[in-house]
C-alpha cells in the first residue's frame, strides 16, 4: 500500500476522518467545550502523525520527538 500513492492517500483520508470524534473525546477529557478549537487542532495533529513519521529516515526517533513535544509542550521544547 505504501508504494501506491492513490492507496496511501485514501488510507490517510480514512484515518483522519476520525478527527472530530477524537477532538470531542479530548475535549471531554480536558473538561472543555466539545467544539474547542485547540482540541480539534490536537486531534488533527495526532492523526497526522503516521503520515509524518512515514516520511522520516528514522521513524522511531521521529515518533519519540513528536511525543516529547506532546508531553512537554512547545514552550518547554523551544526554551532550551
Amino acid at each position: 500500500m505504501n508504494s501506491t500513492p492513490a492507496l496511501l492517500t485514501y488510507s490517510d483520508r480514512m484515518w483522519t476522518r476520525h478527527s472530530r470524534s477524537l477532538a470531542t473525546a479530548i475535549a471531554a477529557e480536558m473538561d472543555r467545550p466539545a467544539d474547542d478549537v485547540s482540541c480539534a487542532a490536537l486531534a488533527r495533529w495526532f492523526l497526522d502523525i503516521p503520515a509524518i513519521i512515514r516520511e522520516q529516515p528514522d521513524p522511531v526517533h521521529a515518533m519519540d520527538s513528536i511525543f516529547a513535544l506532546l508531553r512537554e509542550g512547545w514552550a518547554v521544547r523551544t526554551a532550551s
